[in-house]
């Protein structure tokens, strides 16, 4: 009988990738609520999902028993969320999950957080509060904090920033206003996102009750170059594409850092290999988006 795992934010752009991949050793449940679209899960086989708003977490854990538990259910506050909508996902929900995980003896508990500066805006406010509770709460249940670098990826959100340069360049859009893209970002393709996780459960019982683990590929490239690698191997597939980026058309955020802050060294020495560097990322990308356009 197969021992099951929960994942939060399962028909989400990293829940999805998780659940695919996994499903072929766990019983995989999946939380979502009920207007959710499930297009990036429709065709995994044998997924037990639940509505979170119909049905209480602590009849969920009790039921299936989950020992592992992957929290990955987020709210960017990128549609102009009330913030205490974002606290109530980014921070209650985090514990409320944690909280059931150790009450029903799951053995190790994934936060899924981010790398991006802390007090940039509210969603990175919310992680870098519920990470303060982290290492109090692993004192009942193994918790893997994993700080994510920038993951893309074929069907990403299109409120994302990898989502929306794809989803201009798709529409033909005349220009894309960017900043000067010298920002340099650790853009990390999602299989080596899921890979990094694969890495980290296969050594579970080599780490401590708490854990933090950057995943990136430890390569930093300019946003700039990045867009621009984009735009090109884009227009390779649809030559009547005559998209501008327009570098330097709108400021600086506020306060945004020009690099990141990253060790990934920790997880390579567990034995993480990525196996994309940006540029193949984007092409496998851009290949899957034209494959299931049928073009």
């Amino acid at each position: 009988m197969k021992k099951s795992i929960l994942i939060s934010g399962i028909n989400g752009f990293l829940g999805s990738h998780l659940a695919r991949e996994f499903s072929k050793e766990y019983e995989v449940v999946g939380l979502k609520r009920s207007h959710s679209n499930t297009y990036r899960i429709a065709d995994i086989a044998n997924l037990i999902l639940y509505n979170t708003n119909e049905i209480e977490l602590e009849t969920i854990f009790d039921k299936h028993k989950p020992t592992l538990v992957f929290h990955t259910a987020v709210n960017y506050g990128r549609n102009n969320e009330k913030l205490s909508d974002i606290i109530s996902t980014n921070i209650n929900l985090s514990i409320k999950m944690i909280e059931h995980s150790i009450a029903f003896n799951a053995d190790t508990f994934f936060n899924a957080d981010t790398l991006q500066q802390d007090y940039l805006n509210y969603y990175t406010t919310t992680k870098k509060h519920i990470r303060d509770y982290l290492v109090l709460l692993s004192k009942e249940i193994q918790i893997i904090n994993c700080r994510l670098e920038h993951m893309y990826g074929y069907d990403d959100g299109k409120d994302k920033f990898v989502g929306f340069l794809m989803e201009s360049l798709q529409n033909n859009k005349t220009t894309i206003a960017l900043t000067k893209g010298e920002q340099m970002r650790d853009f990390i393709y999602i299989d080596d996102v899921v890979s990094a996780y694969k890495v980290l459960v296969a050594n579970l019982c080599r780490l401590p009750k708490f854990a933090e683990f950057d995943i990136g590929t430890g390569r930093q490239v300019s946003i700039r170059k990045f867009c621009t690698y984009l735009s090109c191997a884009f227009k390779k597939r649809q030559c009547a594409n005559n998209t501008i980026l327009d570098f330097g058309a709108i400021p600086y955020r506020k306060g945004e850092p020009m690099y990141i802050v990253e060790n990934i060294e920790p997880l390579f020495k567990l034995g993480f290999v990525p196996k994309f560097d940006y540029k193949r990322g984007i092409e496998n990308m851009i290949l899957k988006t034209f494959d299931c356009a049928g073009i």
